[in-house]
């Protein structure tokens, strides 16, 4: 095995395995647990291939905005020479316009192999897209990965200048972000040996403000999992420490972080970053929500401290992976990987939970015996939304499935987005427009294709 096929096993590992515990009572009310009258939709849009490189391309996003613009961004592996230990990543994006349709690729940044495996992208109602990412140089004075920043405006359809967010000298990693209703935002990441970090984006003069230390209890912030903000511009960030035994969060208010706020303590086991979220609906209401011993909890701060840890069900084996976003009603909608039977190998479904009037309420976006991995949530400015995953027909082949959500309760019909002989697709994303029309980029073997659909 080569030195770059072996990064890349490594990084794969960490983003997909781990094993945790913890707590907790309750569960989800008004459960749905059989999507009914389900129909699947054969292919009517053919894939586009975005990348264009002879190498490896993988961990791609996107972000759609309600005007029809839509960002996709992925990492580029390229071959090393020889035993070149560094090699060279690119952080590469390609961006579709609702006239044009998709651009020519642009790269966004150039480094070594310590890239972020996957580069986050939000985007605000004016169709301001902000990528976060971390990358290391390619020599021994550069190796360590800081954190950077760049927008795009979709009205004059031009990259801003590359920003860069966090200090030099240490190993920063794990970037977040999240965006408020005025286009503003927060950048979160772990600096090693040095706590967590954060930093404020004012959208209208698009400056940086100076990154704070967030975390004042030590020093030993693994990685910030989720940045999480309401659309008043109420924030929260949340990291693990301790080797991921421990979790805190700081919330943003009154346009300064709070004290940091602990948020879990597990006795044993640890949790992986993949394998939690964030949900900031209001400065009273902010769910923390991970996965420990294969079952889905998650925890309410209510303006003063947090709640009981809550059971929202059980998990699959493969880890559950919750994705969260919150809408202008301030309803928490969350997909994940469920399983409520004694079987967690062979039962994997997509499973949704909306929170909203108090309560979480339970839904499956699928139930049948095929396996659901990774689902991904994306919404839009009237409160829907659209999930996507990806399904095993069997060890090899795969189909891709979205289902909407048309701001009351989710769609009766499944849409399947490839042919069923398709093998090896990963790390799908999606988002959705406000005429409905979403945009799907995912990884398929060394390439990463899109997907458009117009959803009824």
């Amino acid at each position: 095995m080569t030195r770059r096929k072996l990064s890349i096993s490594i990084l794969l590992f960490i983003a997909m395995s781990g094993v945790g515990c913890g707590g907790g009572g309750g569960g989800p009310g008004n459960q749905n647990d059989n999507p009914d009258n389900t129909t699947e939709n054969q292919p009517d849009k053919s894939p586009v291939v975005l990348d264009q490189t002879q190498d490896e391309a993988a961990w791609p996003n996107v972000a759609v905005a309600d005007n029809g613009f839509a960002v996709a961004v992925w990492t580029e592996l390229l071959a090393p020479v020889g035993e070149d230990i560094f090699g060279e990543s690119r952080l590469v994006s390609r961006v579709f316009s609702p006239v044009d349709g998709w651009g020519e690729p642009v790269t966004l940044a150039v480094g070594g192999h310590l890239f972020s495996p996957q580069a986050r992208i939000v985007v605000s109602s004016a169709g301001e897209f902000l990528v976060v990412w971390h990358h290391g140089g390619q020599t021994f004075a550069t190796i360590n990965p800081r954190v950077y920043a760049k927008v795009f405006h979709s009205a004059s359809q031009t990259w801003a200048d590359t920003a860069t967010l966090s200090s030099a000298g240490r190993s920063a990693t794990w970037p977040d972000v999240a965006m408020d209703g005025a286009g503003n935002a927060i950048a979160a990441w772990s600096e090693g040996g040095n706590g967590a970090h954060a930093a404020y984006f004012t959208g209208q003069t698009g400056n940086w403000a100076a990154p704070v230390k967030i975390q004042t209890s030590n020093n030993s912030a693994d990685a910030v999992v989720r940045v999480s903000m309401t659309s008043t511009g109420v924030g929260a960030v949340l990291w693990t420490q301790s080797m991921g035994s421990n979790m805190s969060a700081s919330v943003f208010s009154g346009g300064q972080f709070q004290t940091e706020i602990p948020v879990l303590e597990l006795a044993s086991g640890f949790i992986i970053p993949g394998r939690a979220a964030l949900a900031a609906a209001s400065a009273n209401n902010i769910w923390a929500l991970w996965v420990a011993e294969l079952e889905l909890f998650g925890r309410r701060y209510n303006g003063t401290g947090w709640e009981a840890p809550v059971s929202l069900g059980r998990v699959a084996l493969t880890g559950g992976y919750p994705e969260a976003l919150v809408d202008s009603l301030g309803r928490v909608l969350l997909v994940y990987e469920a399983n409520d039977t004694d079987d967690p190998i062979m039962q994997n479904n997509a499973g949704a939970l909306i929170y909203s009037n108090s309560v979480w309420n339970k839904s499956l976006l699928e139930n049948d015996t095929q396996v659901a991995v990774r689902p991904a949530i994306g919404g839009n400015g009237n409160n829907q939304a659209a999930a996507v995953w990806h399904q095993a027909v069997d060890k090899s082949l795969m189909e891709l499935q979205v289902r909407f959500f048309d701001g009351q309760s989710w769609s009766t019909t499944l849409h399947q987005l490839n042919n069923s002989n398709d093998a090896d697709i990963n790390y799908q994303h999606i988002g959705i427009d406000s005429d409905k029309n979403a945009t799907v980029v995912y990884q398929q073997e060394k390439n990463i294709l899109a997907v458009r659909l117009a959803l009824p």
